[in-house]
């Protein structure tokens, strides 16, 4: 028994359901026991039966369940193996329960609690010899649960003591209400006992962070009042909030414990039920309070011992309603308990089973047995036993405090949910922590946040967006006034006018993502900027590989060969259509709409944003942009040192490697940090602004510049790639199919000389797209081929020492070489067919000179400066 006014009501009932079983009985002291102890042992014996009932009292203190548990398997010990007893009652709570319920299996004995009610005890594979008559909290988790649901509230918090009446008492509520569809916003855990305030409030904020202001309190309640002070200090109680207790504080006291009305108020309780009406209970109520509930009766008989001198000093033990709480339901299970523990022992005994002609252990076991099979009515009502040994009926009173005291209002059992009580009804109770009345009038359980509102400074970034749709617009028509220009064309118009329009597309994106979302602008946006990010980057990996086709893949580049811009754009048509098909599928199965979010930054602010039900819809479509990111780098690193007329092939390059580095930092921004829209489009809106003016600026920076200055396509490439204007090239063809190639670049260069090649460059009569496709093509061909690393000319250099004779030769032939490029800079165009041509001849040259040595290899002439 645990010393405690209500501990002293169950142990009184006890004791009154042994006297009343036999019709009389005395109370005396065992021999062995300290009379200044008030917790040794108390013996009772039933008239002339030769049955005994002895029983402990306790302190059991909520600030020390070890030391509790101690106690308890102390007098299990005592009761068990010194007195050799039969079974035993209780003891008050859970954690005593679950201490000494190992014991009474080792012994084989049935133990009976009242007032245990943890779901762990309904495991029999550790606590197999374990009963009780009180509903387990699996029934009063389901009470709860569906209370919640009852009034609407679709999530909640918890906080319970860490030990076997609130740890399970919990995990089964939160059980319960996620069977039935509610959420668990949050969920903490204090040691029993626990009297630090900072850990208190520790974990009072992190529920008070949550949005949801329904919190279910499931502890006893020495440790519920230390908890609801924190809370009152923290502001969470009061008119937004709203506490359901379990049994452990339905009931309590909240004004003489100290608490205000404003943290009562509204309190939602649970207890086993208790308004009974069978004949029994009516009985019972009348022989306590006429024979039990006086002085010199049951509940007094330690009035002037040193047992009461440690309850309280201030408390006169006349009669239990005199402690502080009327009569409770725990005193009526302690009652059931006892009566069905000698209920079972009777039977036994009618059946000529006792303890004299069995041996104890069959005896216990024997009882044991015939525990599970009573069924009896007791003044709780009908009492029998599931195949967990628990109580076989749930059913729960639902109170409600309502500033002044606890209204029992309706009645919760597992068959037929909640029925309220006498007068009340749906629309006059319960009364709740704002004043409102009613079901229907239960607050809403949850926080109202407020809208988060866009802040002017976005307004910036869009001011800088419409000024770089200007600059594309404009470079739009410059390119089309300048399309006839050789500088302009070498960059191939219709592939830059391509990424022109892919620009404007990304940037009018931008702009649809300025005013407050709309389902039809968050659907509007991201096609927009998909689309644009094919046609930019789409024509930039066209671009990369007709450079790679043309300058480093070509094996035989005497060939003459046309490269038309359709033929590399066929990629980005086949993109266009992949990132369309995914578009499409997109909208039709989960489009973006608006949706609303919370914040877990700014306390109770919601943000309106763009999104789909399914996420991974937005991420695939990004990962996949990325990896074309990266397959564009892949050749950009093949072709980084090709160099063609204005260093295209690097430009690509750089634009590629920046669009690459702003993703990163932008993922490294969004990710992990969340942002308010404001922020989100200033960080979303820079990156794409700094990405497309890269991109533009790298192409067309350097060509603008270079017609501000007048130069020509030939000089700025010549200066650009850091070539001579003079190159000595020497021609000679050895076999038939050489001479046949040399004819063949004669009759190049004489189509070179005539005046609509020659204007191409000069910028007089303009030549036929074919031709001036042809003759930009041959000028990348031999900037490209004529180039000559440092390393490859050391090694040039050094077999021309070695083959003295051939290195005299070789002066003459380049310096007709040098003689023959003069005059092709004079003719323009012409020099580069001839250089090809004397390239050849070199070659061959070579291959001559090296096979006349064995231990030297043929290699291809290069030119030489």
């Amino acid at each position: 028994m645990r010393r405690s006014p209500a501990g002293l009501q169950r142990e009184a009932a006890a004791r009154a359901a042994f006297c009343e079983f036999f019709g009389e009985c005395s109370v005396y002291r065992s021999a062995d026991s300290d009379a200044q102890n008030p917790d040794s042992a108390y013996k009772m014996q039933a008239g002339n039966s030769r049955i005994n009932l002895t029983y402990h009292v306790f302190t059991e203190s909520s600030t020390s369940e070890n030391s509790n548990s101690n106690q308890a398997v102390s007098a299990a010990i005592d009761v068990l193996l010194n007195l050799l007893c039969v079974g035993f009652l209780g003891p008050n709570s859970s954690g005593t329960s679950k201490a000494v319920s190992p014991l009474a299996t080792i012994f084989g004995a049935p133990h009976i609690s009242y007032a245990a009610t943890s779901a762990e005890l309904s495991d029999k594979s550790n606590y197999g010899y374990f009963f009780r008559t009180t509903p387990a909290d699996n029934g009063q988790a389901r009470a709860i649960a569906e209370f919640m649901q009852y009034t609407g509230w679709e999530s909640f918090s918890i906080i319970n003591t860490l030990d076997a009446y609130g740890s399970f008492g919990a995990k089964e509520v939160i059980l319960s209400a996620r069977s039935i569809g509610l959420s668990v916003a949050a969920h903490q855990e204090v040691l029993s006992g626990e009297t630090s305030e900072d850990v208190l409030q520790e974990k009072l904020k992190k529920i008070s962070s949550t949005r949801v202001r329904v919190v279910i309190i499931f502890m006893l309640d020495e440790d519920a009042v230390r908890v609801l002070r924190q809370a009152e200090l923290l502001g969470m109680t009061g008119e937004e909030w709203t506490w359901l207790a379990s049994d452990g504080l339905s009931g309590f006291d909240f004004i003489a414990g100290g608490l205000s009305e404003k943290t009562a108020k509204g309190f939602i309780g649970f207890n086993p039920f208790s308004t009974y009406t069978n004949s029994e209970y009516t009985s019972f109520q009348g022989r306590w309070n006429s024979t039990y509930n006086r002085p010199g009766g049951i509940i007094t008989d330690y009035k002037n011992s040193s047992y009461t001198s440690l309850i309280s000093a201030e408390i006169n033990p006349v009669n239990y309603n005199n402690y502080g709480e009327s009569f409770n339901s725990y005193a009526f299970y302690s009652y059931d308990a006892m009566l069905v523990l000698l209920t079972a022992i009777d039977d036994l005994a009618k059946e000529g089973i006792n303890p004299c002609n069995r041996t104890l252990e069959d005896f216990r076991s024997g009882l044991a047995m015939k525990i599970r099979q009573t069924s009896l009515e007791g003044i709780s009502g009908l009492v029998s036993f599931d195949e967990n040994q628990d109580r076989d009926a749930s059913e729960y009173d639902v109170k409600n405090y309502d500033g002044t005291t606890w209204r029992n209002f309706a009645t919760w059992t597992s068959s037929t949910s909640f029925t309220f009580k006498n007068s009340f009804t749906s629309e006059n109770t319960p009364v709740w922590s704002n004043g409102q009345i009613g079901i229907d009038a239960a607050p809403s359980g949850t926080v109202q946040n407020t809208l988060y509102e866009f802040q002017n400074y976005r307004g910036i970034f869009l001011a800088f967006t419409v000024l770089e749709i200007g600059l594309v617009l404009g470079l739009i028509v410059l390119t089309i006034l300048l399309r006839n220009n050789g500088i302009i064309k070498a960059m191939s118009i219709n592939m830059m006018q391509i990424i022109n329009f892919g620009a404007l597309l990304s940037l009018i994106g931008i702009i649809l993502m300025y005013p407050e979302p709309t389902d039809s602008l968050c659907q509007a946006s991201p096609v927009l900027l998909h689309i644009a990010y094919v046609l930019v980057y789409g024509t930039l990996f066209a671009k990369n590989n007709r450079i790679k086709h043309i300058l480093v893949d070509s094996a035989d580049f005497s060939e003459n060969r046309s490269y038309s811009d359709i033929v590399y754009l066929k990629p980005v048509a086949a993109m266009m259509i992949i990132f369309t098909a995914y578009i499409l599928a997109w909208y039709v199965t989960d489009p973006p709409k608006v949706a609303t979010t919370g914040s877990s930054t700014v306390e109770f602010e919601d943000y309106q944003v763009c999104r789909s039900m399914n996420s991974w819809w937005f991420y695939s479509i990004n990962i996949i942009e990325v990896l074309f990111l990266l397959v564009g780098i892949a050749v950009a690193w093949k072709v980084r040192n090709v160099t063609n007329v204005f260093n295209e092939a690097k430009a690509i390059a750089m634009s590629l490697y920046a669009t690459v580095f702003v993703a990163v930092v932008l993922m490294g921004i969004l990710i992990p940090i969340e942002l308010n829209p404001d922020e989100f489009y200033a960080v979303f809106s820079m990156g794409l602004l700094v990405t497309t003016s890269t991109t533009l600026g790298l192409f067309y920076g350097p060509r603008l510049w270079a017609i501000h200055n007048k130069e020509t396509v030939e000089s700025y490439n010549a200066g650009s790639s850091h070539m001579s204007s003079k190159f000595r090239v020497t021609r000679q063809a050895k076999t038939p199919h050489q001479n046949k190639s040399v004819a063949k670049d004669d009759k190049k260069a004489n189509n070179l000389r005539s005046p609509t090649a020659r204007s191409s460059i000069g910028g007089g009569i303009s030549p036929s797209p074919a031709d001036s496709d042809r003759v930009l093509q041959d000028l990348l061909i031999v900037s490209h081929k004529m180039k000559v690393t440092e390393k490859e000319a050391e090694g040039l250099k050094s077999k021309l020492i070695d083959a003295e004779n051939e290195r005299k030769a070789l002066k003459n032939k380049v310096k007709e070489m040098e003689e023959l490029v003069v005059k092709l800079m004079d003719e323009k165009i012409m020099w580069e067919t001839r250089a090809k041509r004397s390239s050849v001849s070199m070659s061959k040259s070579f291959t001559r000179g090296a096979s006349s040595n064995d231990d030297r290899e043929s290699k291809q002439t290069k030119f030489v400066k």
